[in-house]
């Protein structure tokens, strides 16, 4: 976001990414008690210890609300960026499920939403890995 500010676009949907930034801080915050209970009892100089205590933690980033009519209006532009992210790390497989390796309902809703509603839309994929598109909306 940050990047496109820096070279003169204009970020129209405030109230949503608002909301992100909740979720987002809501879901660090679960993540940091599940590490600190899976790390219990390991120093962390203990390289191979914590690796393997933390490999149950495994947490996708939350990917948001639905996008609704109210964010469409709000935003008043005929262009709409949807990132899609996900976790990715050495050694760390990927699950076959929504959310990981295949998109989420939510996600589809929301490409859809945006590809339905808006005249030009872009699908940003940040991973570190690939991702199963197949379910993906087709375009108006």
């Amino acid at each position: 976001m940050q990047g496109l500010r820096n070279h003169g676009f204009e970020i129209t949907t405030p109230r949503y990414l608002s909301d992100y930034e909740k979720t987002a801080r809501e879901a660090r915050k679960r993540f940091k008690g599940k590490l600190r209970k899976a790390m219990k009892g390991i120093s962390w100089l203990n390289e191979h210890d914590c690796f393997w205590a933390l490999d149950p933690v495994k947490e996708p980033f939350p990917d948001g609300r639905k996008i609704d009519e109210e964010d469409f209006r709000e935003s008043g532009c005929s262009t709409a960026i949807y990132v899609l992210t996900r976790q990715a790390g050495e050694g760390r497989d990927r699950r076959d499920a929504p959310g990981d390796f295949r998109l989420s309902e939510n996600e589809i809703a929301n490409i859809t939403f945006v590809a339905h509603h808006y005249r030009k839309s872009i699908l940003v994929i940040n991973a570190g890995s690939s991702c199963d598109l197949s379910r993906s909306p087709t375009c108006p």
